[in-house]
């Protein structure tokens, strides 16, 4: 996790489903090495002192459509793929196809 900011996940330690953390103003300067284990515990520390800012979560609505935007692109992505598969396939077993019919 980075010491910037960056997207916590912690439902399951105050009920919230999503926090932005700025934790480098909060932190000072760390002269020891840094790890996830540190951080992790820095940030249920300041999520302990409710020194950590909320983050917007959109509504259902929006995550919906969110939703069914990945699952249209990887289903184009998957059609795109088969397609270029078909067409190394009749390539290689030597039929001509021209490449807007496959």
């Amino acid at each position: 996790m980075a010491l910037g900011l960056a997207r916590v996940r912690l439902g399951w330690l105050r009920g919230q489903a999503g926090r932005t953390v700025q934790t480098r103003g909060l932190l000072g300067g760390r002269r020891s090495a840094k790890t996830d284990r540190l951080d992790a515990r820095w940030v249920a520390r300041l999520l302990a002192k409710e020194m950590l800012p909320e983050s917007w979560i959109p509504p259902e609505q929006s995550q919906q459509l969110q939703d069914r935007t990945r699952l249209r692109k990887t289903l184009a992505e998957d059609r795109r793929r088969r397609g270029q598969r078909l067409h190394a396939f009749l390539m290689h077993e030597g039929w001509p196809c021209s490449r807007a019919r496959c």
